[in-house]
């Protein structure tokens, strides 16, 4: 096997074990998911290396160009329907997502952002504004490059955050205005597929936050709170967790499309029901039998991702012809999930 076929595999028996590429092809994908990594690196430095002076170098870079700042403007202009140039200045992105809001009657939007925003963008221009500074050490003539002798890199990320979640404002306005083609006779069964949806994400993320707290009062129930925990605890654990910041993404998206569905709807329908239900009953064990509660929390788990699985396919489906940016990302997301489930 070549070093090519290594590395880009052609298939896999387990996709999770891989990255997905196909997944991460539009503006929103990458936005968010340079944000997840500035904010894992960010953190991860701070706690566990003492090389974060060189390391730090990179998370700077992604700030500048390849996550918030730059990613965020062009996400902003596609949203409006606008071309996205190829440049990487940030005063001429900030002058054209100007220009293309107004013209799509959002300048309201874009002055709230602005007061919210402008003193970010600035100084992300003003710290690199050639795109080399945290890149080379010299410049494309040879002269070194200058530096800020000190970064702060926790509120680096905080005033990203507060950027991306601004950016996602202005996304979910834009996104609101307008929704896919839905026929008369498909609003009803598509808002049955969305409640469904989000009650298997809610049951999910419901039993999530509540399996830390399970744990630990059978663990203390069976005298096994100082043992370590087995390895099948463990997994089942880490597995209801380890998709619970992409359902948390989706669950906003496929709320906003049910509320545009929604409005179409005749007076006087049934209330949708989107509450996921309770916790089934914890399992009455005897002492020193831990591999019990694991076997409930991974019975439990499966459970879930069955009616995650089986909803989440039917609206997959169905968008696989929506066209429309923000309704397409919804496609994307729930395409990557259920990948990985």
């Amino acid at each position: 096997m070549t070093l090519n076929d290594r590395i880009f595999p052609r298939s896999s028996p387990r996709p999770a074990s891989l990255m997905q590429t196909q997944w991460i092809g539009t503006w929103e994908s990458q936005f968010i998911g340079f944000g997840r990594l500035t904010a894992f690196l960010s953190d991860q430095l701070g706690r566990f290396s003492a090389a974060d002076d060189d390391l730090g170098l990179g998370v700077v870079f992604l700030h500048r160009h390849r996550h918030r700042a730059e990613l965020g403007l062009k996400l902003l202009l596609e949203r409006a329907k606008a071309t996205v140039r190829p440049y990487h200045r940030l005063d001429l992105l900030r002058r054209d997502c100007k220009h293309a809001l107004a013209t799509s009657g959002l300048s309201s939007e874009w002055a709230r952002f602005c007061a919210e925003q402008d003193e970010y963008l600035a100084l992300m221009q003003k710290l690199d504004p050639r795109g080399y500074t945290y890149r080379y050490p010299k410049d494309p003539r040879g002269t070194p490059v200058h530096r800020e002798h000190f970064i702060d890199l926790g509120e680096l990320e905080k005033a990203g955050t507060r950027f991306e979640a601004a950016v996602m404002l202005v996304v979910d306005v834009m996104a609101r205005r307008s929704y896919p083609h839905v026929s008369s006779d498909q609003i009803e069964p598509m808002l049955q597929e969305l409640a469904a949806a989000l009650r298997a994400i809610r049951a999910w993320l419901q039993f999530n936050d509540a399996t830390g707290a399970i744990l630990a009062r059978l663990g203390e129930r069976l005298d096994v709170s100082s043992r370590s925990p087995t390895p099948d605890m463990v997994q089942a654990q880490s597995k209801s967790g380890v998709h619970a910041d992409l359902l948390t993404r989706l669950q906003p998206s496929l709320l906003r499309l049910l509320d545009q569905i929604e409005r179409r709807r005749p007076r006087g329908a049934l209330p949708l029901d989107l509450e996921p239900g309770r916790l089934a009953a914890e399992p009455h064990t005897a002492s020193g039998a831990p591999l019990v509660i694991a076997k409930w929390v991974a019975t439990e788990i499966g459970r879930r991702a069955r009616d995650i699985k089986l909803t989440l396919t039917a609206i997959h489906e169905r968008s696989r012809l929506w066209t429309d940016p923000a309704d397409h990302q919804i496609h994307i997301d729930i395409g990557r999930l259920l990948s990985r489930l």
